[in-house]
């Protein structure tokens, strides 16, 4: 059966006249209440509102997360427990230095552990630094917060990672004796290595003066 084929006039003709209703629609403006007599325009404002609501929330509560969509770099890497954190140990250290002792020698000890034999064993090298001496928050914030306890499972070993120790300014300082359970020096390391650590100092072999450091502390942890 053939169909009646339309004429192209009239087909032009219909393709006009429905572009200029779009426009007359496009031009006409419509009043915010307009939307609010209806469902459909009640239900657009309440999907809207819920949106915009869902991604200020989102915004806010995932700005720290890196795997969300949402993570803000700005926000994310702020220091803020950090900060916090930070500020603790350091003000433990310093209350610490408030009761002089005397200065520590290799092996002087004020155990954590009351004697016992303790289940872990840290130690920490340090070195002199130009500006901030990073051992002072690092080890205050190991133990700070530590109830009596969790505080006798532990040995703590600093080491003055210098063979001449008055060059770090913390060897001085009460607290080192006060809240270490032992301060490590060359002095028990044989001759022919301390002249070696010596001559790596010379020649600023940090390398493998650290392995070596590394090592000697491990030693006397196992020793522990």
């Amino acid at each position: 059966m053939n169909r009646p084929m339309v004429p192209l006039a009239k087909c032009v003709e219909g393709a006009i006249v429905t572009y200029h209703r779009l426009r007359r629609w496009a031009r006409q403006e419509i009043h915010p209440y307009h939307l609010l007599s209806t469902t459909a325009g009640r239900a657009f404002l309440c999907s809207a509102f819920l949106w915009l609501g869902l991604v200020s929330y989102c915004s806010r509560s995932y700005a720290r997360d890196p795997t969300s969509a949402f993570f803000n770099p700005d926000r994310g890497y702020e220091r803020i427990y950090s900060l916090h954190r930070q500020h603790q140990a350091e003000t433990f250290v310093q209350a610490a230095n408030t009761t002089p002792v005397g200065l520590p020698t290799d092996g002087n000890s004020s155990k954590g552990h009351s004697g016992k034999s303790p289940n872990m064993c840290i130690g920490v090298a340090t070195v002199e630094r130009p500006t901030e001496q990073y051992i002072r928050p690092a080890f205050g914030s190991l133990i700070e917060g530590l109830s009596s306890e969790d505080r006798n499972q532990l040995h703590t070993i600093v080491l003055i990672a210098h063979t001449d120790p008055q060059q770090h300014p913390v060897y001085r300082e009460p607290w080192l004796a006060k809240l270490s359970d032992q301060v490590l020096l060359y002095d028990s390391a044989q001759k022919e290595q301390f002249d070696d650590l010596k001559k790596m100092e010379e020649e600023k072999d940090y390398r493998r003066k650290a392995i070596f450091d590394y090592t000697y502390l491990l030693n006397k942890c196992v020793d522990t």
